[in-house]
């Protein structure tokens, strides 16, 4: 009788799970699990086409539950889970909402490729779920060990995504750059949170702000620590979102890594890093905005010029948009540095996020059309022409590039205008004024491109 009371004692004790939080995460990971199974335990292969069709209902269904949990904080107001370690509010589930459109796009333009370069598409799918699953626990996180985890569990999923057209050379070296440098990146990202960890003394981002500020205070305590945490936690960041000076690996993996995979990452990948991103620098260095501001900055201004200028000098249209997503980065950057000065920062970072999901998938899905069989048909010249011959296609191209470049009444003009006004806002006047440079630059290319196909 002891030990039946003491089970129920600790069953008791042991606080409730709410599922509820996770839904959209955990219905990745189920289908995940299920496509796992189906390809273990069915003497045959199933029909690639019923695969990513039920990809892309596992990626509806997690829409339908962040619908519910919207509607659930719009009546009751944002919460947290998971001892306050799950943020359940508005960002999150946007974020989250875009995560699941980027698995459904990436599902549906991936299947077809897979299927004309016979590769597996089960494998696939899989691991574009727990991607888009370590994703979304990045833009939940609100405790940096739980972002750190889901930042794994993205990276080591976008690793063996860079690598999956097997039969080509340039896919394993993608995977590998990608291996090595992310690697490295996450050592130090993670060094950072540890020296928060001792300068705050929690892991939670809603404590650590206070600790922050305790600290600063606190003659005992250097503030070297903190700054140094700072710094790495930066960089960890900027790695992932493609921003220079941490750029040097993004040509080559865009370009070695399968043309549906490059979409997906340049879209998911930073779609992830730039919310956990802005949870770590409003919640985390809370009272730290006059270090971190003109560092975020610094960056934004770099990547808005390498990316604009370099994107220029490219044949190849990959490598194009590759550099073109770095420029995309500074442009983020920017609504980023504005946080802590403009109210409409957050809402700017949010509608780029967005436009530039649908566009830099839509881009990157023709150009997995236009590559043709070996995804290796990537040279400028590959678009000659192509309006005569598939005009609707070189339309739909013509329409993402303008879109990209903020040509007024398109997605991206919207986005462009939201961050280029935080930045006003914020009295960041001369990091506006190199955006809109970088813009009409940027212009160029994307221009040439739509030309050529005329």
């Amino acid at each position: 009788m002891n030990i039946i009371a003491q089970v129920e004692k600790l069953v008791y004790a042991t606080p409730e799970v709410e599922w509820h939080a996770v839904a959209a995460p955990l219905t990745l990971v189920i289908g995940a699990l299920l496509l796992l199974l189906t390809a273990a335990l069915l003497p045959v292969r199933p029909d690639p086409r019923l695969v990513g069709l039920g990809t892309v209902g596992v990626a509806v269904v997690a829409l339908v539950s962040n619908g519910l949990l919207w509607q659930r904080i719009n009546d009751e107001g944002a919460a947290f889970a998971f001892s306050g370690t799950f943020a359940l509010d508005g960002v999150g589930l946007f974020a989250s909402s875009a995560i699941a459109i980027a698995v459904l796009l990436s599902a549906s333009v991936g299947t077809a490729f897979l299927m004309r370069e016979k590769l597996p598409v089960i494998e696939f799918c899989v691991t574009l779920l727990v991607c888009g699953a370590g994703g979304m626990l990045m833009v939940h996180a609100q405790d940096i060990v739980l972002i750190f985890v889901g930042l794994e569990i993205l990276s080591i999923s976008m690793y063996v995504l860079a690598g999956f057209h097997r039969s080509k050379i340039r896919s394993g070296e993608a995977a590998l750059k990608y291996f090595v440098l992310g690697a490295v990146a996450s050592a130090i990202m993670l060094y950072g949170i540890a020296l928060l960890y001792g300068g705050a003394g929690s892991t939670n981002l809603s404590e650590i702000g206070p600790g922050v500020k305790a600290a600063l205070a606190d003659g005992d305590r250097p503030d070297g620590v903190l700054l140094l945490a700072l710094g790495l936690i930066v960089v960890g960041f900027a790695f992932k979102v493609a921003a220079v000076p941490f750029h040097m690996w993004t040509p080559d993996v865009y370009d070695g890594a399968p043309s549906p995979v490059s979409g997906f990452l340049a879209s998911t990948a930073k779609i992830a890093a730039f919310v956990a991103m802005a949870r770590v620098l409003v919640f985390g260095f809370d009272g730290m905005q006059d270090q971190w501001r003109p560092l975020v900055a610094m960056i934004a201004v770099a990547s808005l010029v390498v990316g604009a200028v370099l994107a220029c000098v490219q044949r190849n249209v990959k490598r194009m948009l590759a550099y073109s997503s770095i420029s995309h980065a500074g442009f983020i950057l920017m609504a980023i540095a504005s946080l802590s000065e403009s109210a409409k920062a957050l809402e700017g970072v949010l509608i780029y996020l967005a436009t530039y999901t649908f566009l830099v998938i839509g881009s990157f899905a023709v150009v997995t059309v236009v590559g043709g069989d070996g995804d290796e048909n990537h040279d400028l010249s590959a678009y000659r022409g192509l309006a005569r011959k598939r005009p609707v296609l070189a339309a739909a191209f013509t329409l993402f590039l303008l879109a990209q470049a903020g040509v007024p009444l398109t997605s991206g003009f919207i986005g462009k205008f939201a961050v280029v006004q935080a930045a006003v806002d914020a009295d960041l006047y001369a990091v506006a004024l190199v955006s809109m440079i970088a813009a009409a630059i940027a212009a160029f290319f994307y221009l040439r491109v739509a030309l050529t196909m005329y």
